[in-house]
């Protein structure tokens, strides 16, 4: 079995599942009139409060950082179930990491704390692979991960973790790339 195979099957599984949890949500959406893209955007919306929040007050951070988490899960429902944009699986994709990448940048400026900074640069480095081959090569999110450790008041466990995963991420992409031409080569 083939990691893309893997990928591609863990995917339709995650998909399968949220859809089932929160089409009963999604559904009234819909008839109302809200597009996938609405509901991105508040995600979005959202997530730059909770950033706002994310040192400050620690309650209101968790409270729009699960508001963000729950719109992020029902914009795809919400795009499956009718006609998704062209953007739109883009959109989302920058709506997550975006948050991510503020979220740490915060923890890095007021930590004055370089290491984070690294992590940050070598994230968007790893996002910027996965878009320019066009979803080719292999991506780690670590939206979910910064999320929970910052939840959990562990933000620099959260950004060595996210740093380890996108370390790992880009070793990925540098073995995908080395196999794409090894078999260009080969043809």
């Amino acid at each position: 079995m083939s990691r893309a195979y893997f990928q591609d099957t863990m995917l339709s599984l995650t998909r399968v599942f949220r859809s089932r949890l929160f089409m009963p949500i999604a559904k009234p959406l819909i008839r109302l009139g809200v597009h996938a893209d609405h509901v991105t955007l508040v995600s979005f919306m959202s997530g730059l409060i909770a950033v706002w929040f994310a040192f400050s007050s620690h309650s209101l951070f968790i409270l729009f950082a699960l508001i963000h988490l729950f719109g992020d899960a029902i914009d795809g429902v919400i795009a499956r179930a009718t006609k998704p944009t062209i953007y739109g699986e883009y959109l989302d994709k920058l709506n997550d990491q975006s948050i991510a990448v503020l979220l740490l940048l915060k923890f890095s400026v007021i930590q004055k704390n370089p290491f984070v900074l690294a992590v940050i640069v070598l994230f968007v480095l790893h996002m910027a692979i996965y878009v320019l081959s066009r979803r080719k090569y292999p991506v780690i999110f670590i939206r979910l991960i910064v999320f929970i450790a910052f939840i959990l008041k562990y933000p620099l466990a959260g950004a060595i973790i996210a740093g380890g995963a996108t370390v790992l991420g880009l070793v990925l992409q540098f073995y995908q790339f080395t196999l794409f031409s090894r078999k260009k080569k080969a043809m």
